[in-house]
């Protein structure tokens, strides 16, 4: 197999792999959001985006959310970003 053949799968496991995590994240902003009764419009309003990036976040559609939109969301709904990427940190 050649390198450059090789490189492309690896380029597709980790966007696959990514895909993965961030459709996580939107799932975990809904939930979030949902238990803690705030909107999305709330969310947008608070951030200064559009209602409907909220929503595409949210389903996934958002191919890469800026960190400073995450963090700004994760402040509204008052949990860590941690919390919110469902990052654990090893203990070590």
């Amino acid at each position: 197999m050649t390198e450059r053949v090789m490189a492309g799968k690896h380029y597709n496991l980790l966007r696959d792999r990514m895909r993965s995590d961030l459709d996580s994240v939107g799932q975990k902003v809904r939930t979030v959001r949902e238990e803690k009764g705030v909107s999305q419009a709330d969310i947008a309003r608070t951030l200064g985006i559009d209602a409907a990036q909220v929503s595409r976040l949210e389903r996934g559609v958002i191919g890469d959310p800026c960190l400073s939109t995450l963090w700004g969301i994760a402040d509204t709904l008052k949990v860590s970003l941690d919390d919110l990427l469902g990052r654990t940190v090893p203990n070590g």
